[in-house]
């Protein structure tokens, strides 16, 4: 049978139990709130793959209602009518696509990127006064 150690020696250890035991409670709260917001995440996902899939459906029968309706006032043939829509679209898509390459082109976090590449130039410059070299 244990007996508590009396004195500073068995206060610290009491404290360190204490905090141990908070730490523990903590962990599991964090686990059983993961995987709660994992579930409402994955809810949500579905709930944002059904809408864009209605959006999308409500997209394509909104343009061939039009379709059939320019066919309809103007007496174009509706397939002309159709291919005409889906060029304007997929040059909106080409232009869209262009300007998400030239978005990924430029370096993210300049300024950041900057200052770490002087940092690391000074650390490399005071590493190699003492023989060392640098790992970055």
């Amino acid at each position: 049978m244990d007996t508590p150690r009396q004195g500073p020696v068995g206060s610290v250890l009491a404290l360190l139990s204490s905090i141990g035991g908070h730490l523990e409670l903590l962990a599991a709260l964090l686990a059983q709130e993961s995987r709660e917001a994992g579930g409402r995440l994955l809810r949500a996902l579905i709930l944002l793959a059904v809408g864009l899939l209605f959006a999308g459906l409500g997209y394509i029968f909104l343009i061939l209602g039009l379709a059939f309706l320019l066919n309809v006032l103007l007496g174009w043939p509706w397939w002309a009518i159709t291919i005409g829509l889906a060029l304007i679209h997929l040059g909106g898509a080409a232009f869209l696509i262009k300007r998400m390459v030239e978005f990924f082109k430029t370096p993210a976090y300049p300024s950041l990127r900057a200052e770490l590449q002087k940092d690391f130039g000074l650390l490399g410059k005071n590493l190699n006064t003492h023989g060392q070299t640098p790992t970055p």
